[in-house]
């Protein structure tokens, strides 16, 4: 699913926008929706760079225009640069953006700063969202602030150790079930010929560029030191004091790791970010790396990966010993200590999803003049339309959630839907 918003021409609406109960009430009811009603229409769309993302928008945004009458401009920014997008377009009211991928940890400082619209009301009168459709974790917590929603969840998403299946059976090793074993791992293929082309190859390959996802990686080692009560816990702060988790043997240890990583990595590691190290695993070039969902697809399509019959997953590595937090030290784990262990092994492996939440623009004149659609994109659904709110100009985000989950949960099916072409709304 996915969730994008657009303004309408400057000219008013034809009709008074139906209220809640009537939109509710006329859900299911679909009517043709012709490209003229919205001929010169266009949205921009804000993303952070990288295939993942923008190559699906840009190939279904021509096929939109077509059905729709909406342009679809995509402009990327480097990751670095996206917090910042959203923010600044808004402060200084140029309001080029319609629609803004982010990750929704951001999502605390836009909505207590006023960016994010309540999307509560909305969605309990959207029928056709079938929102109770939406995995509870994604709908109920991720999608929610301060009790309230203000986001559409896109998609959920693990953050996984990938390996070579051929490669560890043949040197009897099981996937990594904690971080030392995938240090003994790694250490045992680095500068091998992984994939026969003569050239020594890497035992761990990990996204380390500054300013893009080496954060992610990082925490991803930390959270299973850290973490041991599940996400009521956290994994970044104190909750009663809200000083971070950082100066403690926990993010020492983590620290550590991810150092001895770098070292049965390539050597410029340190600055290749997630699309380059992909390109080293399906290549055949590491033995271990640590990636989204992504890995899979990518993996199965042979003109590009060298691994389509020798790819393993599994989750994020776990710790014996995890952080006792009234002492800053580690601790073994015992079963009060750890209740998610297995085997009195800790994991809080990295749950992530995308979603969506309109922005409230301050621009009051284009309050005046515009109304707003939001065109829900979901297969299978079929040409409808609804009422337009001219409520004024909004920002439309999709984003997603970085969050740690305890592996009983992880160990849970994921199951991941496919959009279909970005070919039909609905507007209300």
């Amino acid at each position: 699913m996915v969730v994008i918003g657009c303004t309408s021409s400057p000219a008013p609406p034809a009709e008074d926008p139906a209220p809640p109960d009537e939109q509710a009430a006329t859900g299911s009811e679909q009517v043709a929706l012709a490209p003229t009603e919205l001929a010169d229409t266009s949205i921009t769309l804000v993303t952070f760079e990288g295939p993942a993302i923008v190559e699906p928008l840009q190939r279904h945004a021509p096929d939109f225009a077509a059905q729709t009458g909406i342009e679809v401009n995509i402009v990327n920014v480097p990751f670095g640069e996206l917090y910042d997008a959203m923010p600044t377009d808004i402060e200084r009211e140029t309001y080029q953006y319609d629609i803004v991928v982010f990750p929704p940890f951001w999502m605390v400082d836009y909505a207590s700063a006023g960016y994010l619209e309540d999307l509560t009301d909305r969605i309990a009168a959207d029928s056709a969202l079938q929102w109770n459709d939406i995995a509870p974790f994604f709908r109920d917590f991720s999608a929610a602030y301060d009790g309230r929603t203000y986001t559409i969840p896109l998609d959920g998403d693990l953050q996984m150790v990938y390996y070579r299946t051929d490669l560890l059976e043949a040197a009897g090793f099981d996937p990594p079930a904690t971080w030392q074993d995938y240090l003994t791992i790694a250490e045992h293929f680095h500068e091998q010929d992984l994939n026969g082309d003569g050239t020594p190859d890497y035992g761990s390959c990990i996204a380390k560029k500054s300013g893009e996802q080496a954060y992610l990686m990082l925490w991803s080692v930390a959270s299973a030191f850290i973490q041991t009560q599940g996400t009521q816990q956290g994994a970044f702060f104190n909750t009663e004091t809200m000083e971070p988790l950082v100066n403690n043997e926990a993010m020492a240890a983590a620290l550590d790791i991810f150092a001895q990583t770098t070292a049965y990595g390539p050597p410029e590691e340190l600055t290749v970010w997630l699309p380059e190290i992909r390109t080293l695993f399906l290549t055949g070039r590491c033995a271990l790396t640590i990636d989204w969902g992504d890995i899979g697809t990518l993996a199965a399509d042979q003109s590009i990966s060298q691994i389509s019959e020798t790819l393993g997953v599994t989750i994020l590595p776990g710790s014996s010993r995890v952080l006792d937090r009234a002492t800053g030290t580690l601790v073994e784990c015992t079963t009060a200590q750890c209740p998610f262990a297995i085997d009195l092994i800790n994991y809080a492996p990295l749950l992530h999803r995308r979603m969506g939440g309109r922005h409230q623009q301050r621009d009051r004149r284009k309050q005046e003049s515009s109304g707003v659609c939001v065109l829900i994109i979901y297969e299978p659904a079929g040409p409808s339309e609804r009422r337009c709110n001219n409520r004024g100009n909004r920002l439309q985000s999709i984003s997603y959630l970085a969050i740690y989950q305890p592996r009983c949960l992880a160990r849970s099916r994921v199951k991941r839907g496919r959009c279909g072409p970005l070919s039909w709304c609905y507007r209300g």
